[in-house]
């Protein structure tokens, strides 16, 4: 009976810690108004939504001038009020999630979306606010930023920012440093079950 239990426990474990690395989260950039170009159209003071849909456990942790960053590509979606919605199919584009405490004070964060060229350029759109961490569900809302004159190709068309507004939110789930590994939970799991079944055989000695 024992062993039956501690075997549950350890199937039941092993689920869930598998489920809490391979789910899928969405990513949202909103807020604050935006200036720009898509496909040589202009548009002043739009409002826009940029969200994408990643595996928080596959976003890789770099550096772009010093800064710890968490980035990942992933098809992102931009709408623009008066646009059809797009994708934006720049390579390497996606959410990412920077400590920027080093740059701007102890607290600080930058989220949002983009890419890297190098290890001294982050290009997109994103917020500068408050951040606890870079783990777990991830808020920041501060001053919208974005890189201007840079063409980002999109599926409408060459997108191209000339001024932002306002106050924005990013949001997401990342890797949390909380959440044991399942490597970690099988040790335990199969250490329980070898003690269940030394204590069976004791029984029926």
């Amino acid at each position: 009976m024992g062993l039956r239990l501690l075997s549950s426990f350890f199937l039941s474990c092993f689920l869930m810690v598998s489920s809490a690395h391979a789910g899928i989260a969405t990513y949202t950039l909103s807020g604050g108004t935006i200036d720009g170009t898509l496909n040589g159209v202009s548009f002043t003071g739009a409002t826009y939504t940029l969200t994408a849909d990643a595996d928080p456990s596959n976003f890789v942790l770099g550096t772009v001038f010093t800064v710890p960053v968490l980035s990942q590509p992933a098809v992102s979606t931009m709408t623009i009020n008066g646009f059809t919605p797009f994708q934006i199919t720049i390579a390497n584009f996606g959410p990412f999630l920077a400590d920027a405490s080093s740059l701007f004070g102890a607290g600080t964060g930058y989220g949002g979306f983009g890419y890297s060229p190098d290890a001294s350029n982050m290009k997109g759109i994103g917020v500068l606010g408050l951040l606890s961490s870079l783990s777990s569900n991830s808020t920041v809302t501060g001053a919208l930023d974005a890189t201007t004159a840079e063409i980002f190709t999109t599926t409408a068309g060459d997108l191209v920012f000339t001024n932002v507004f306002g106050i924005a939110t990013f949001t997401g789930e990342f890797p949390s440093s909380a959440v044991p590994e399942p490597t970690s939970i099988a040790i335990f799991g199969l250490g329980a079950l070898g003690m269940a079944y030394r204590a069976r055989r004791k029984s029926k000695a």
